[in-house]
């Protein structure tokens, strides 16, 4: 499946001057690469583009498509954030007609609504004229003046005066040098120190440092623990599954290839009673997206536009279970599907806020189809009450996100209520459990409620002896026995029993 609209050929190193080199060609060697390159607005891989090797970029300017572009994401290949300065540049050449501004160009994309900033690097007045000869355009960037925690790329944009026509560039190339020291410590976005956080799965979040390659993320239940959580996250956000109503100590460390930040502080907060789940989505509105789903009560259906959000709340739609029973699901996909589309449905069984525990991932399957159908058992062990279930449709192959937490690139998460009730009891059962023996104590007559379902009837003494058989009665006179404490076992129709203490005065 080819969903992005290019992905091109990078070559990524570390030279033996400790400098990070990325560099896309636009040749076949890992075209299918994906997330590195973005084309916006209209262009293709094109041998003319070329200025060396065999590919490069085309930027197609018409009537409707005026500004366009190239770009290369350095955080889909390797971390561009050592706080040294950036070289980036970029190679160019046009067909005759169009005039207008070629950008070498910073994209920054805003981590809410996915869409991309651009600024101006340097610039270059293309006339009319044809450029056959391709020709450098290049700048450098302080490094300090970048976000650390956010997502840049770098490359080519057009902008039409006049005419149409193609514009064409290549050799995007970026080069920084490494960081040559430990880096320094960062702080915690969310929780803060001595604040109150809810429970669940809690997004927890830092501030990116220059020079750090990863974060050494602690959480423990006392001082300098670490026996809620202990891993090397890349990313400035950590999904922490927390308890109710506890006090938890945190620290995070950046790190990178020369050793770790030191004195870093640690922080405390506590969680209350609400339990919180992590967020989840997709970046993309295009594609597949959840049309309907079908569980328990529940049949909702829901916008396949290419501008239905990546997430969806349906938690006021309630399906309702009973443990021990086994139901049908069936969730329905936008006609554009794909062969390596996956449906991935988990229960909170327990309550806690998160779907990482045993047994919580409850259907998954993949391949071409227009509905997904399969059978979701509720466990003896499920806490009754409302709890979350959510549903991930992700393409497998472009862009994945196989967990309960986060974006996928393509695809939809959906979130539901459902009610979890007790087991739905047999007939037998139901019947069993309704019987009813009494008075209680009893002087000679001892009455039974319901004795349809009844095969027979023994009475023991407290030593387990056997002092009386009966056959079914709604009464038992019971006169010849003593005065005491006695056992009455009542034999079911279905081999079940029921037993009774009974004291005769």
């Amino acid at each position: 499946m080819k969903k992005l609209l290019l992905s091109c050929f990078l070559a990524l190193g570390i030279g033996a001057n400790a400098q990070l080199t990325l560099s896309g060609d636009f040749e076949d060697a890992s075209f299918s690469v994906p997330g590195v390159y973005i084309q916006f607005g209209g262009g293709t891989r094109s041998a003319a583009a070329a200025c060396s090797g065999a590919q490069g970029g085309q930027l197609a300017i018409s009537n409707t498509v005026t500004q366009t572009g190239w770009a290369i994401v350095p955080n889909a290949a390797g971390k561009y954030d050592s706080g040294k300065d950036i070289n980036v540049s970029i190679n160019y050449k046009k067909a005759s007609t169009p005039q207008g501004t070629l950008h070498l160009a910073l994209f920054k994309q805003d981590p809410v609504t996915s869409q991309w900033n651009i600024s101006s690097l340097a610039n270059v007045v293309l006339a009319s004229a044809a450029i056959t000869t391709c020709q450098t355009l290049s700048a450098t960037i302080p490094g300090s003046s970048l976000d650390p925690s956010a997502n840049y790329g770098f490359g080519a944009f057009y902008v039409k005066s006049s005419g149409n026509g193609n514009i064409y560039v290549d050799n995007i190339n970026i080069t920084q040098a490494e960081a040559d020291a430990v880096p320094a410590c960062t702080s915690f976005v969310s929780p803060l120190d001595g604040t109150v956080s809810s429970s669940g799965t809690v997004a927890m979040s830092w501030q990116g440092v220059f020079g750090a390659n990863n974060y050494k993320l602690t959480v423990g239940s006392t001082s300098g623990g670490s026996d809620i959580y202990n891993a090397t996250v890349t990313g400035y956000t950590a999904y922490v599954p927390l308890a109710k109503n506890t006090t938890y100590y945190a620290k995070v460390v950046p790190s990178n290839a020369i050793g770790d930040a030191s004195g870093c502080s640690e922080i405390s907060f506590t969680t209350n009673n609400v339990v919180a789940y992590c967020p989840a989505g997709a970046q993309s509105a295009a594609y597949e997206k959840i049309t309907n789903v079908n569980f328990a009560g529940i049949n909702n259906s829901s916008s396949a536009l290419s501008t239905a959000p990546g997430y969806e709340d349906f938690t006021s739609k309630i399906g309702t279970v009973n443990k021990e029973s086994s139901y049908t699901f069936t969730a329905a996909c936008s006609v554009t599907t794909y062969a390596a589309d996956q449906i991935l449905v988990w229960i909170d069984f327990n309550q806690n806020g998160s779907f990482n525990d045993p047994g919580e991932l409850v259907f998954s399957t993949t391949g071409l189809a227009s509905t997904w159908t399969g059978n979701i058992a509720i466990p003896a062990t499920a806490l009754e009450g409302n709890t979350r279930m959510r549903i991930r449709v992700h393409d497998t192959s472009d862009g994945a996100n196989a967990t309960s937490c986060g974006n996928s690139t393509w695809g939809q998460v959906e979130d539901y209520t459902i009610n979890i009730l007790p087991k739905v009891l047999g007939v037998s059962t139901v019947n069993k459990d309704a019987l009813t023996v009494y008075p209680n104590p009893f002087k000679d007559i001892l009455r039974i409620s319901d004795v349809k379902n009844v095969k027979s009837i023994s009475v023991s003494d407290v030593s387990g002896r056997q002092v009386k058989t009966l056959a079914p009665a709604a009464e038992l006179n019971l006169s010849s026995l003593n005065a005491g404490l006695y056992i009455v076992t009542l034999h079911m129709n279905d081999g079940s029993v029921k037993t009774v203490k009974a004291i005769k005065k």
